[in-house]
């Protein structure tokens, strides 16, 4: 199978390498993308950068590399993403996986769907610390997430990049693409800052009886839990 795996904010495309390892040696084709103005593409990052532009870095992957069968996975802010890439290449996509990932509705914001408490967290933030649009990435993020291990914590924390909320003020345009596709969600229940933000998702995904499946560990199964991600994706593709 083809999967492509798409990260959330503050990572890039490193945040995968230990479920890339895993997925090669089955035999399987990966791409793990690093999203625009983020990771080592950091220095992209510009105000004007929102979701679409990286629904187009998706899209345009997949069409470019000619991939079919897609397993299209998308961890956290990545649920808008794969959701919007859906749109434009519906035909190569085999399945969607939202991972402990935002579910977007049609011609809503990313802020339109989290919730007043986290808008507003995330507003003050940038203006008191990122010029009105930036929030920093730093120890607390992986407080938030739920990453304790001393070890994963000095090796990501270099590596985080800082997150616009930019990214969360377009709309996603969905479609009857989005509404056929087959999709499963992948519930982390750590009880960390992001749980309360995901749950909703979650919830939403098992009223609409999506395949769903439940890791015990924080916001970053795939530096937390791996193999036990990889056995997911691949018994549910």
């Amino acid at each position: 199978m083809n999967f492509v795996l798409v990260h959330g904010a503050c990572h890039g495309g490193w945040c995968w390498e230990p479920v890339e390892k895993l997925l090669r040696s089955r035999g399987h084709e990966v791409y793990s993308p690093t999203l625009t103005g983020m990771g080592d593409r950091a220095h992209l990052l510009i105000p004007d950068i929102t979701a679409q532009t990286h629904i187009d870095d998706i899209s345009n992957l997949i069409q470019i590399e000619g991939l079919n069968e897609v397993v299209l996975v998308g961890h956290s802010y990545a649920g808008l993403v794969i959701a919007g890439a859906t749109e434009s290449v519906a035909q190569q996509i085999k399945q969607l996986v939202f991972l402990d990932a935002y579910i977007p509705q049609n011609g809503k914001t990313g802020f339109e769907i989290i919730g007043e408490p986290f808008v507003t967290d995330w507003t003050q933030a940038a203006d008191q610390y990122g010029d009105g649009w930036l929030n920093h990435a730093d120890e607390r993020s992986l407080d938030s997430w739920g990453v304790k291990d001393r070890h994963l914590r000095k090796m990501m924390l270099p590596k985080l990049t800082d997150f616009s909320i930019n990214f969360l003020k377009a709309p996603i345009k969905l479609s009857e693409a989005f509404d056929h596709a087959e999709k499963t969600f992948i519930h982390c229940s750590e009880k960390t800052y992001c749980y309360d933000l995901m749950f909703p998702f979650y919830q939403y995904a098992k009223d609409n009886h999506w395949p769903t499946f439940v890791i015990e560990t924080g916001h970053d199964p795939m530096l937390t839990k791996p193999q036990e991600l990889v056995e997911i994706l691949l018994s549910s593709s």
